[in-house]
């Protein structure tokens, strides 16, 4: 039974808001319980706009924001974000060896194996016992089946998987994920 009328969580708009897609990052907040530390490092693939971004701001993470789109003014302007204008597939190679995150967040639009490959990849830039959320963009048909292809890939890297299911936006179903990064 859900806390929200209708199942739905609804989230007020703030001014400065870049995005409705904010409010999967902070229904995922809520719903998995997650905290994050403040003054802490996050990793945001697929970032423009950048309304995930401002959201982590908030909580007072620095960010490094991938993706090959400009970013909102306000956030290229800020200091705390540190925006790489590349896709996701160049930018992890590119990291081993530098700072680990404390939150990885992944919202690109591309398609749901891709995604989670790319999402492994990440992992190994989290650190111990921290947390990451992605959203599964899911394609119309055998929905069922990708999120349980897509599970199973993702149990190898990271742990526990906590999955919710948000309402439908306008381009399709969206699953976001909790997923914690735990020694094997």
């Amino acid at each position: 039974m859900s806390d929200w009328a209708g199942s739905v969580r609804r989230f007020a708009r703030e001014e400065g808001q870049l995005s409705r897609s904010e409010f999967k990052l902070l229904e995922a907040f809520e719903v998995f319980d997650i905290s994050v530390p403040e003054k802490g490092l996050a990793l945001d693939l697929g970032a423009a706009p950048g309304g995930w971004t401002r959201i982590l701001r908030t909580k007072g993470l620095r960010v490094v924001a991938v993706d090959p789109a400009k970013l909102d003014g306000h956030l290229s302007r800020d200091p705390g974000v540190q925006h790489v204008q590349t896709v996701a597939q160049r930018y992890l190679p590119t990291h081993v060896g530098r700072d680990a995150f404390d939150l990885i967040v992944n919202d690109m639009r591309i398609d749901v194996d891709r995604s989670v490959r790319l999402m492994c990849q990440a992992a190994s830039f989290l650190k111990r016992s921290r947390f990451a959320i992605m959203t599964l963009k899911l394609k119309p048909r055998y929905q069922r089946k990708q999120i349980r292809d897509a599970l199973a890939v993702l149990a190898r890297q990271l742990r526990p998987v906590l999955v919710s299911r948000l309402p439908q936006g306008s381009s399709g179903p969206r699953i976001p994920l909790r997923l914690w990064n735990t020694p094997k």
